[in-house]
């Protein structure tokens, strides 16, 4: 089996710093060996545990159609088609991988996940609470249906598998928003092959029980849409509504079940699919498209405390792009890869929100152009891992088993 090709960016913050932005100049890529890793996969999980990058879910294929009509039997969701759309035939459904692991980068080997593990899917969200991996929702099996069913991993465990409880759980969906509270999980939103969905509920841990969110003064039902926690609200902003695009954003306090919509003034214009990070105190949205097909490099910072919004600089930043992978380190928002739907991308940037600048992160020798893959911050290290190359290919081609470090010449 392939491994998909990763590379590590070691000191990657500290020479972005110094050199102000990471080339081939700067830097230079050396291959390193280790044992054999989860298949190739697109659409996947990956999160970083403290010691190892998690691998898990993902699908194998997927091919983009014109919409069947309304009603027909043919009609199966799938948003894996870079246009959030549909699939015509049962042939082209998606195939959902069976296998993961983690990956540690300080002996460079790979530890595979004890079976059997629950039903795999793709377009999951997937919190790691410090130590257990909450999965629900997404795309299951290999039918192409949406699920309501989620799962618990814990590496520690002698029984890492642990089934969530589906009694008061929301509906089956994919695309939702999801976020771990420090206690529990939040789910919102998503769409089914039926329509886009404006209610959720909140997965209590310790109890496994859910409780429905209340459905008064909530926002127009959305999928993939921008969410993110701020400690003591989940912000939701944008998203595909039901005539297109969307610009609103809204702050849910889960302890009531109110929400609060956020000021539209000067906000990032209508979008989906892009993302959103909170900063510690700040929100952040980039990237995305919209329903006419126009790519995003721009994006937008909100104050929760002043309510006001103001544009991201888009000098240094990634051109328009989806599809890409991003992370916040601490200090820095880390975006790289994606797909403007003509090409991929492998190239990307890091946003300083202290100096309110990009610093450019430029293509690397033996890293190729990706989307649908997934990136995770070490505390000194990024992983890119997996997706599919501008032909739609997963990766690795050619680079089979390859690891690529970064290191200062």
């Amino acid at each position: 089996m392939m491994k998909p090709v990763m590379f590590l960016a070691t000191a990657f913050l500290a020479n972005l710093l110094a050199c102000q932005s990471l080339n081939r100049s700067s830097r230079s890529a050396a291959a390193l060996s280790g044992p054999e890793g989860p298949g190739p996969r697109a659409l996947h999980t990956a999160v970083w545990t403290g010691s190892g990058m998690l691998v898990w879910g993902g699908t194998t294929q997927a091919k983009s159609h014109t919409p069947p009509p309304q009603g027909s039997p043919d009609r199966v969701f799938d948003p894996a088609d870079t246009g959030y759309g549909w699939t015509a035939t049962p042939d082209s459904k998606a195939i959902v991988t069976e296998d993961a692991g983690i990956y540690d980068p300080d002996d460079e080997s790979w530890e595979q996940l004890p079976g059997p593990q629950p039903e795999n899917r793709y377009y999951h969200s997937s919190n790691w609470t410090g130590s257990e991996l909450l999965v629900w929702g997404g795309i299951g099996g290999n039918l192409g249906e949406p699920v309501n069913t989620g799962f618990i991993f814990n590496p520690e465990s002698a029984a890492p598998w642990t089934p969530i409880s589906m009694d008061f759980a929301p509906t089956p969906r994919a695309g939702h928003g999801a976020a771990w509270t420090g206690e529990e999980l939040v789910v919102w939103g998503g769409q089914t092959g039926d329509g886009l969905w404006g209610d959720g509920a909140i997965y209590e841990r310790q109890r496994d029980t859910w409780r429905v969110l209340p459905q008064l003064q909530v926002p127009s039902p959305r999928a993939f849409h921008g969410t993110a926690w701020t400690g003591t609200e989940m912000l939701v902003w944008g998203g595909l509504g039901e005539k297109g695009a969307l610009h609103d954003g809204y702050a849910l306090d889960p302890k009531t079940g109110d929400w609060k919509e956020l000021s539209s003034i000067d906000a990032p214009t209508a979008r989906f699919g892009h993302l959103a990070v909170w900063t510690g105190n700040s929100f952040i949205v980039w990237g995305g498209k919209n329903d006419k097909d126009d790519f995003f490099n721009s994006g937008g910072i909100y104050d929760p405390k002043s309510e006001h919004w103001k544009p991201l600089p888009k000098v240094n930043a990634p051109s328009p792009r989806q599809l890409f992978a991003h992370v916040w380190t601490g200090t820095h928002l880390i975006v790289w890869g994606g797909h403007n739907g003509q090409k991929a991308f492998n190239d990307g940037a890091a946003f300083d929100p202290a100096t309110n600048t990009w610093l450019t992160i430029a293509p690397q020798d033996g890293v190729e152009a990706r989307y649908m893959h997934s990136l995770v911050w070490t505390g000194s290290e990024l992983i890119i891992f997996g997706g599919r190359n501008g032909a739609g290919e997963l990766l690795p081609q050619p680079e089979n088993g390859r690891v690529l470090r970064f290191a200062t010449p």
